[in-house]
């Protein structure tokens, strides 16, 4: 029975081990920085900081697309190989300002040991809400549509 209960703490703390660090991503919304509630997130860790079309090709990327909680937060746990993060929102405009490259809009990596360490703010160009992030904690600003925006998009499809 002792031998099982050893193995049992050895087997969970080598899977523990295998995750590194846990990071926050806190969804809010650039206008008021109220939180953004059940919204999916595209998120890619991989292990450099190059733009998508060239880290995908040539390097291990792990893709996700969780869900915020009710207080807009979504909770990582990154692998040791995983250096940087993407982002972008599933459904609603981006409040960053991205630049355009060859094959469109940028996306920007995060170093994940400068979210560790510090925390992280993307830019907010939605409004003027700012806030300063704990280590740890990634903080993305989106907007939702305004209602005209929903209507063009209805009236294009």
């Amino acid at each position: 029975m002792r031998s099982r209960l050893v193995l049992f703490h050895a087997i969970t703390l080598l899977s523990i081990s295998t995750w590194s660090q846990e990071i926050r991503i806190r969804v809010l919304d650039g206008r008021n920085g109220h939180p953004i509630r059940d919204h999916q997130i595209n998120i890619w860790l991989h292990e450099n900081d190059e733009h998508v079309t060239v880290w995908s090709d040539r390097h291990s990327v792990r893709q996700l697309l969780p869900s915020t909680d009710k207080q807009g937060t979504i909770t990582l746990h990154i692998h040791p190989e995983e250096n940087y993060i993407t982002l972008f929102s599933a459904n609603y405009p981006d409040c960053r300002k991205l630049t355009m490259g060859n094959g469109g809009l940028i996306d920007p990596a995060y170093s994940l040991a400068e979210i560790s360490k510090s925390g992280v703010i993307v830019s907010n160009k939605c409004g003027k809400f700012t806030l300063t992030p704990n280590p740890g904690e990634l903080l993305y600003f989106v907007r939702p549509w305004h209602w005209w925006e929903s209507l063009l998009a209805a009236f294009k499809s």
